[in-house]
């Protein structure tokens, strides 16, 4: 009789996370870049009623890096990968909102981290060497692009990657002494979130 009493609560305590990833789930469905404040709100309700919680914390966070709230961001992601080393997706949305505000050498850091966790996935690589590229570490961002397109990466993104590691002027016109004619310059990009991301970004 113990035991079959037992069964509804362990039932609902296993149905519980179902029910939080259903939530989420609604919540990015129906989420407004242009209101992001009301996505924000309601991913806050929601840690209210799961306090510390990995996957909601993930979510506001990459929506705070996505408003340009860096430091909510950040806030958000290092207690998810403090809680969670071991979470991919939030060292890849660390890294995300690293390099959106301008911080190359951490983002490279923490792409490591995202590296070590999933070494088979070419965007881990293609994040990391986009990072690098940022910091003049050409050769290692190459290494990098290379091992994406070993791993299945899309060629012509991986051509376009490497093209960008070209030596490049302002000027897309300019021929130097020697006669070699140089490109534009590439412009700063980001890497998407799924299920969303800020606006204006590029991809290369």
């Amino acid at each position: 009789m113990l035991a079959l009493a037992a069964l509804p609560l362990l039932a609902s305590a296993q149905e519980a996370p179902d029910a939080l990833s259903v939530q989420l789930t609604q919540i990015r469905e129906q989420s407004d870049a242009n209101n992001r404040a009301a996505t924000i709100a309601r991913y806050s309700a929601l840690l209210a009623e799961h306090p510390g919680n990995g996957d909601v914390l993930l979510a506001r966070g990459r929506t705070y890096a996505w408003d340009g709230q860096y430091a909510a961001a950040e806030a958000d992601l290092q207690q998810v990968v403090t809680n969670s080393p071991t979470y991919a997706d939030a060292w890849s949305a660390l890294g995300d909102m690293y390099r959106w505000s301008d911080r190359p050498q951490q983002a490279a850091d923490a792409y490591t981290r995202w590296v070590e966790l999933a070494p088979q996935d070419p965007a881990a690589h293609i994040a990391r060497g986009r990072a690098l590229r940022s910091l003049g570490q050409i050769a290692a961002a190459r290494a990098d692009f290379d091992t994406a397109a070993t791993l299945g990466a899309d060629p012509k993104e991986i051509a376009e990657l490497r093209t960008s590691l070209l030596p490049r002027m302002a000027n897309p016109d300019a021929v130097a002494a020697d006669g070699y004619r140089w490109g534009a310059s590439v412009g700063w990009d980001h890497t998407r979130f799924s299920g969303g991301g800020r606006a204006g970004t590029t991809t290369t």
